[in-house]
């Protein structure tokens, strides 16, 4: 995201408000966070991103008083003017950036001393399991209380069929994100 988004900024997502600044009902009940730009190393979220640049963006939608915290502080004032259950959640996204084959030194995710070559497909599954692992962690060391994780966003949105390794990635990384409950 790196856009910084603060509790006043996501209150008129939670919640319709009308022109007099009064909350009236939910407005949208689920938030996909997507990094759109440029990775600090040069890659972007649909190619060539490296570890560092997956847990830099981690760390921004997870960054103090912002993003996804912030939409937990305002699903909470939210939830309260409206007089929503308890238990009412709203629903995350989260992203799960391109494991780029061309990236062939992603960096080492699995603490063996060795980076991994995304232009392998176990080593493509390791990065992958790694973020993911990463993120579930991350959210759930929060105990947010009224927002909850759902699924994951594949950031490249697209699919070369004729590519038998990108096949096998996405269909095992389903599997992972399945076996997490989303």
């Amino acid at each position: 995201t790196a856009a910084g988004y603060k509790v006043e900024d996501l209150i008129p997502y939670l919640a319709y408000v009308d022109k007099d600044g009064k909350m009236q009902d939910v407005m949208f009940d689920s938030f996909l966070f997507l990094f759109m730009s440029k990775f600090p190393s040069g890659g972007y979220p649909y190619a060539n991103g490296v570890k560092s640049d997956w847990e830099w963006a981690l760390n921004d939608v997870f960054g103090d008083g912002k993003n996804i915290k912030a939409l937990d502080e305002a699903a909470a004032l939210v939830k309260k003017e409206l007089g929503l259950p308890e238990d009412y959640k709203y629903k995350v996204i989260l992203s799960l950036y391109y494991p780029s084959p061309e990236v062939t030194n992603f960096g080492d995710v699995d603490g063996d001393g060795v980076s991994e070559n995304l232009s392998k497909y176990e080593d493509t599954m390791k990065a992958i399991e790694w973020y993911i692992n990463l993120t579930e962690n991350k959210f759930n060391d929060q105990n947010f209380q009224n927002i909850e994780l759902v699924s994951y966003y594949w950031f490249h949105e697209t699919i070369n069929a004729e590519d038998g390794m990108s096949l096998r990635v996405l269909n095992a990384t389903s599997e992972l994100v399945h076996q997490k409950g989303k």
